[in-house]
């Protein structure tokens, strides 16, 4: 017999709750369902996981029914029961009815509201494996002996792959992959728990907070010994405790100071979701009040309408068109979707947006002029700056070879329109060639700079090999101060992190990075989408920070191929030159 679900009473704002008798670790789970309101909730405990695989499946019983849930949800149940009492929880796989959509699409509105109003948040990133019980460990005693094990890693190994594979930062590396960490509802359910939020993974446990304190002093120790590749040992999703740690401090009762849903965009889009449409449904709950009452979950609608919707949706209510940041970028697009309307369900990691930048303001400050004439259409205002000359793929810029490629190219294609000598000029002297390689941002301080510090030039030439851009002096006092001090001489023309300038450069270009090098018309150096083609149009939308590739669909209707860095017009220079304003309408 099957588990029947009794309807909840939304105009009560119900909601079910699991009561987990008590039981030994090995023991079968036995749980009984309660329904109770979200205007007076009980004392209760809200669950945080990831599903895990649907198909891989463990029995409970549920009021005298047994009941197949995920074997992850097991596992965090068994690790959580008490022996002595009962404990009352949320869990969303069992007190939802999944089968339900109405229901699904109503309780998933409350989701906010649900851990908010908990007494705590667990989460549960798995079973013990990996030498997890030592990183926990290390994790709450970071202050104490651990500081001194994960100092004597960095000391001991004689590389960042030495590094990775010491106990400490394999051990870490190993915690912070863990598939709870891509899953994008962990950004609502962790931000707005009232208290701190309890990590448990096996049968060790500790707060966010100290998750959040271990981020601070690592970060730290990466400062300390720029040299040893701490951050990368670690690996990419190490940062997402820092995000997820923003987050928990911007939700606030102060609605002011809440992040709008195309910063939260912004922010989760390497996150990952099973149901495409909780890219959207997921962060509507951190977002101001007026998003929350502007968006309504809805898992009828299609995947289609909830992405269009939203785009718009951003588009009015922040008077900007730095949502179409996020559209487009090569294999992102989707063959279903207008070129304008990003794909939030891609997992966009590999391809960092530019959106979330605010040093850059291409339209000088113009506001955006939007209409749609059709659903799947938007008109909009703005100008043609410039056309695509020619292209070079950018698959990475870690090697001194990919960026001789890129200089070989870029020198080539400026000698088709100037002089060898002005095409030295500007590509080196005038250093618009690493400026366009690193976007011109400064990353290494607590805010990013633009323009970059002259310093990084300094890096690039070392990077490639060559001192043939920097000043007499500067030259002669550089390989003074190398032969005498080595590396550590570098110091006066470099910022502590980079030191050690064989990786410098090539971890400063993420912009370039997976995106294509282009030269357009008029001698202008840019990276930009990379199925970039000879003849697109370099364009500034009104109310967008950064200029786009458009490229024509037909004679009447454009697609947006998407964002571009091009140097020289990323402050509004262009706008103060004599451009025809041109009203684009983007299929």
């Amino acid at each position: 017999m099957a588990f029947q679900y009794q309807p909840l009473n939304t105009s009560q704002r119900e909601i079910r709750l699991l009561n987990l008798m008590p039981g030994k670790f090995n023991d079968p789970i036995h749980c009984t369902v309660s329904i109770a309101s979200l205007d007076d909730p009980p004392k209760y405990e809200a669950l945080s996981y990831t599903w895990g695989n649907p198909k891989d499946t463990r029995s409970i019983i549920l009021d005298g029914i047994a009941v197949n849930i995920t074997v992850n949800l097991y596992d965090a149940l068994r690790h959580g029961r008490s022996e002595r009492k009962v404990d009352v929880c949320w869990a969303d796989a069992i007190c939802i009815n999944q089968a339900d959509t109405a229901e699904k699409s109503w309780q998933v509105q409350q989701m906010r509201d649900v851990y908010r109003s908990a007494n705590l948040v667990f989460a549960f990133l798995g079973k013990e494996e990996d030498d997890s019980d030592y990183a926990m460990e290390l994790l709450r005693d970071i202050q104490s002996k651990s500081k001194d094990q994960l100092k004597e890693a960095i000391s001991s190994a004689e590389d960042v792959g030495q590094l990775v594979q010491s106990r400490p930062f394999k051990s870490l590396r190993k915690l912070f992959e863990r598939p709870y960490w891509t899953r994008v509802w962990i950004a609502q359910e962790l931000a707005v728990a009232k208290r701190d939020p309890i990590i448990i993974c096996g049968k060790s446990y500790c707060q966010f907070s100290l998750f959040q304190h271990a981020h601070r002093v690592l970060l730290g120790m990466s400062f300390e010994a720029p040299e040893s590749g701490v951050i990368t040992a670690l690996g990419d999703r190490f940062n997402m405790i820092a995000l997820l740690g923003a987050l928990r401090a911007t939700t606030v009762e102060d609605d002011d100071d809440r992040s709008a849903i195309n910063r939260l965009l912004g922010y989760t889009d390497h996150f990952e979701a099973t149901e495409p449409r909780d890219k959207i449904f997921a962060l509507i709950g951190l977002g101001r009040q007026r998003d929350r009452q502007a968006f309504k979950t809805d898992y009828e609608k299609p995947v289609y309408n909830v992405f269009v919707d939203t785009t718009k949706y951003v588009i009015q209510s922040d008077d900007s068109l730095d949502i179409l940041c996020m559209a487009a970028n090569g294999n992102g697009k989707s063959p279903d979707l207008p070129s304008w309307v990003p794909n939030f369900a891609l997992n966009q990691n590999r391809i960092r947006s530019f959106m979330i930048l605010r040093e850059y303001c291409a339209a000088a400050g113009r506001g955006p002029e939007v209409s749609w004439e059709q659903p799947n259409r938007m008109r909009v205002c703005g100008a043609i700056i410039d056309e695509i000359l020619a292209t070079l793929d950018v698959i990475g810029l870690n090697t001194q070879d990919e960026l001789r490629n890129i200089e070989n190219f870029a020198t080539n294609a400026l000698s088709r329109l100037f002089s060898p000598k002005e095409a030295h000029k500007r590509l080196h002297e005038n250093g618009e060639l690493w400026r366009t390689l690193i976007t011109d941002k400064d990353l290494r301080s607590k805010h990013i700079k633009v323009p970059a510090d002259r310093r990084l030039g300094v890096a690039y030439e070392l990077f490639i090999g060559r001192y043939s851009s920097l000043s007499l002096d500067e030259t002669q006092e550089l390989k003074e101060a190398l032969v005498k001090h080595g590396d550590e001489g570098l110091t006066p023309f470099l910022h502590p992190y980079d030191i050690n300038y064989t990786r410098t450069f090539g971890a400063r270009t993420e912009g370039g990075r997976e995106r294509c090098f282009f030269i357009t018309r008029s001698g202008r150096l840019a990276v930009g989408p990379y199925d970039s083609k000879e003849g697109d149009l370099v364009s500034v939308l009104y109310g967008a920070r950064v200029p786009f590739v458009l490229r024509k669909a037909d004679e009447e209707t454009h697609h947006l191929v998407g964002e571009c860095y091009v140097h020289g017009i990323m402050q509004g220079e262009a706008m103060e030159e004599e451009t025809k304003e041109t009203v684009f309408t983007l299929c």
